[in-house]
């Protein structure tokens, strides 16, 4: 219990700065980000993080400002913090799957294979969260519903992105979507996705 505390109280406080930092080394971020991956894989510090108001939003800024900073070298470890708090993350922070979601689309298109894995695994992960329903505020100020209705609209809007790039990445995923989900798709979905 005392090293959750001083995970929770000292370290990440302390190391969540380095991953938002401009002229960061590469090298270090992926360490600031391995670090807080560590940390965040123990259920009793994800919960103290993930349970109190200001802790989630200083790691949602951190999260925030690393998107402008991010070297190529720490996607995987990002992708994976991301995965590792998504299960735990409460409806009031919903929202952070449509902030993040292009940057893992994009991923999906990454050179390295471990990289486009945990996009792939990643956009999963998002698609069952938002499956098991749960009410967000959304960019519009209007309150959404969690469904992977709603997650395969945020997904197909990649589809009116600026570039071929982020066009290509938004089919990959779908696909691995459609994959993953057939089973459980409603006919709703199914016309979303013809039309």
């Amino acid at each position: 219990h005392a090293a959750a505390n001083s995970l929770v109280e000292n370290f990440i406080p302390a190391v969540l700065p380095l991953i938002s930092l401009a002229d960061c080394d590469v090298s270090l971020q992926k360490k600031a980000y391995r670090g807080v991956v560590r940390a965040l894989a123990r259920e009793d510090v994800r919960a103290a993080i993930l349970g109190d108001k200001d802790r989630r939003e200083a790691l949602y800024v951190a999260l925030t400002g690393a998107s402008e900073a991010l070297h190529s070298a720490a996607k995987k470890m990002r992708f994976r913090l991301f995965a590792i708090i998504t299960p735990d993350l409460p409806d009031e922070s919903l929202l952070w799957i449509p902030q993040f979601l292009p940057e893992v689309l994009l991923g999906v298109k990454e050179d390295n294979h471990k990289t486009r894995t945990q996009a792939c695994e990643l956009i999963i992960s998002w698609g069952r969260r938002m499956s098991f329903g749960g009410e967000f505020v959304g960019f519009d100020g209007s309150m959404r519903s969690a469904s992977l209705q709603e997650y395969l609209n945020m997904v197909l809007a990649g589809l009116a992105g600026n570039t071929p790039h982020m066009i290509s990445a938004t089919i990959m995923a779908l696909a691995r979507i459609i994959f993953e989900f057939a089973a459980t798709m409603k006919a709703s979905g199914d016309e979303l996705l013809v039309s």
